[in-house]
């Protein structure tokens, strides 16, 4: 089901507990294309429930459309957006319909994309990216510091 034509783009009040952790490269080199490409973003991988919406596993809660909003600045600036979640079969088919109404779209979808695959030479287990943002991490509870931290960066970058 992972990358399937039908979940990736092209082919809440604040949901408690969610942060965010940066990859070993927060920005890529010219080589994060894969072999020699110019694309310049980052790779961000966002979990779902109790991050892009309120925990309320099998059903779907309440939007942080706060990050949602961030997240689709991100895409639209140039960066590349995995959803990471555990969600399987028919419930990460909703979660996606769900993003792509709220305006979200991903470029994978529990798995790494093209470019990295490329650039690793395989396509392990583990989503590459450099900012995981995720409810379940260790420090969580800090969505405006994310948020604050990605839109920074942007600007910066």
């Amino acid at each position: 089901m992972e990358n399937h034509p039908a979940l990736v783009a092209g082919t809440a009040s604040k949901a408690e507990g969610a942060t965010f952790a940066w990859g070993s490269n927060p920005r890529f080199s010219a080589n994060n294309s894969g072999k020699g490409g110019a694309w310049m973003g980052r790779v961000i991988a966002t979990d779902f429930d109790g991050t892009l919406c309120e925990q309320a596993f099998p059903e779907i809660g309440k939007a942080n459309t706060e990050l949602i909003k961030c997240l689709i600045d991100c895409r639209n600036y140039g960066d590349k957006i995995i959803l990471w979640t555990c969600r399987h079969d028919e419930a990460l088919v909703q979660a996606v319909e769900w993003c792509r109404k709220n305006g979200l779209e991903f470029d994978a979808v529990n798995d790494n994309l093209p470019e990295r695959i490329r650039q690793w030479e395989n396509n392990g287990r583990k989503v590459s990216a450099d900012i995981y943002i995720d409810d379940q991490s260790y420090g969580a509870g800090r969505f405006a510091e994310c948020i604050d931290l990605l839109t920074e960066a942007r600007i910066r970058g």
